[in-house]
């Protein structure tokens, strides 16, 4: 009788070949727990292809909640009736806001905390009710306080999401480093000069929108680099509230920056200054 036991096992590609070194990331080597195989393979994992297509339906849905802002504050501004109506009862105007506030955040907060519990026509509703409450309430502080200035804002906003957009396009890049930061900036920097000509107003007075357009823009791009590395790609409409939720409690804003810090190589002389292999 033979001593000796043969086993068969199924071929398992060489993962250092260089055909696999296109996507480093879907053969990095983590723990089981990590992994989160049992539910999906974040998207950070999948193909650059995937990554791009993710990002440009988390991207659609933020352009989308921007331009209802923009054209609610356009609305009260521009029609004659209600900015009179708003002038004359500005206090009254003003008391929905702190409930409604309230309500917007309780929304998002339970879509995001119960979000594997729902079901996705629940996600969608409860997405879109958010998406309304948040658009009336900067529309209402913008058209009362800095109409001009904050459409400026909404505008660049717009202009760099849809920079970003165009980045999503190709897929020899990857969504990571400097490549998204830069071409966000630059668009939105492209654009001055037709919205100096819109708007009737010097460049010096675009620069302090242009600025935070720039960190808005700049601030959904980190987010996306650090959700990229929880979610699957199936988890779009999380990913869209998480950009709120972060916003709203600065605390896990920080965080994710922190740990940012760890897998993102934007000056990794500066943010990861440990020695490298």
């Amino acid at each position: 009788m033979n001593q000796y036991t043969t086993y068969y096992t199924l071929p398992v590609p060489n993962s250092t070949s260089p055909r696999n070194h296109r996507y480093p990331a879907l053969h990095r080597i983590r723990s089981s727990g990590h992994d989160l195989d049992i539910f999906g393979r974040t998207v950070c994992r999948c193909s650059i292809p995937k990554q791009m297509k993710f990002v440009r339906k988390v991207l659609l849905i933020t352009l989308g909640q921007v331009l209802i802002t923009l054209g609610l504050a356009t609305l009260l501004v521009r029609v004659d009736p209600i900015f009179q109506w708003l002038q004359r009862s500005r206090y009254t105007w003003w008391m929905p806001l702190p409930p409604t506030f309230l309500v917007a955040t309780l929304i998002a907060w339970q879509l995001w905390m119960r979000y594997y519990r729902l079901s996705s026509t629940t996600r969608t509703i409860m997405l879109v009710s958010f998406s309304l409450m948040q658009a009336s309430i900067i529309s209402d502080i913008v058209s009362k306080l800095f109409y001009n200035e904050g459409i400026l804002v909404l505008l660049m906003t717009m202009i760099g999401l849809f920079g970003i957009l165009v980045f999503t396009l190709q897929t020899q890049l990857a969504f990571s480093g400097i490549g998204p930061i830069a071409t966000s900036t630059i668009t939105i920097y492209m654009s001055l000069p037709w919205l100096r000509s819109i708007f009737d107003m010097d460049t010096w007075m675009l620069l302090w929108p242009m600025l935070l357009a720039a960190t808005i823009c700049i601030y959904c791009i980190l987010e996306l680099y650090y959700i990229m590395g929880n979610v699957t790609i199936e988890d779009v409409t999380l990913a869209n509230v998480a950009l709120f939720i972060d916003a709203i409690y600065p605390m896990r804003c920080l965080h994710n920056f922190c740990e940012l810090t760890d897998r993102v190589q934007i000056f990794p002389d500066v943010l990861d200054p440990g020695p490298h292999r």
